[in-house]
């Protein structure tokens, strides 16, 4: 937990150790002190990395200590100074990133349109839509062969090596808790 500056009346915190501050525009974020007096948000990265201080505080710092801790806006914020930012993820794409990212995103919509149907079938008990059950795999094909072509990799490779690694876990040939916990095929993989 972080150490609570009361007000600046109070003792000063240490140098470079964070604290929670409360500003003049009332948001509440972690903070430092530097060793050259000068008070930052902290963003992110350790605190012995000066080069991730960011936001210089100005004015009067006190906490209410009941009600410390970030609020939505701070968390919005922390948030996005994590973040890659779209521009700098634009500048590096390539061509075929971008077919990538729009064969994973139409996969995305299609398998939830897939979890959707079975949802109405198996929790609503709704009759069961073959013909949306196969539309929506279809789909789902579609962008995974998307994906493979990229990659240059057969689906029929794919599935050896999918049925290689499950030989390889369930070497009894039938499923079995042990086995799935086991997980032989990642011997010796760190995790």
């Amino acid at each position: 937990m972080l150490p609570v500056w009361h007000s600046p009346a109070a003792q000063s915190p240490e140098p470079n150790v964070l604290f929670w501050g409360q500003f003049k525009g009332g948001s509440i974020l972690p903070c430092v002190l530097t060793d050259k007096g000068e008070y930052y948000w902290y963003n992110h990265g350790p605190v012995e990395t000066p080069e991730y201080w960011r936001y210089p505080v100005l004015g009067d710092a006190t906490i209410d200590p009941e009600n410390a801790g970030p609020n939505g806006a701070d968390y919005q914020r922390f948030v996005h100074d994590l973040c890659k930012s779209g521009s700098e993820i634009l500048q590096g794409l390539t061509s075929s990133d971008a077919h990538v990212l729009h064969m994973l995103l139409g996969l995305a919509g299609e398998v939830g349109e897939l979890i959707d149907g079975l949802k109405k079938y198996t929790i609503y008990g709704k009759a069961l839509d073959r013909d949306n059950l196969r539309e929506e795999l279809g789909d789902i094909e579609f962008y995974l062969a998307g994906i493979r072509n990229v990659f240059e990799i057969r689906r029929e490779d794919i599935l050896a090596a999918n049925m290689k690694k499950l030989i390889t876990r369930y070497s009894s040939g039938s499923y079995s808790n042990a086995e799935a916990v086991a997980r032989a095929d990642k011997a010796g993989e760190e995790g």
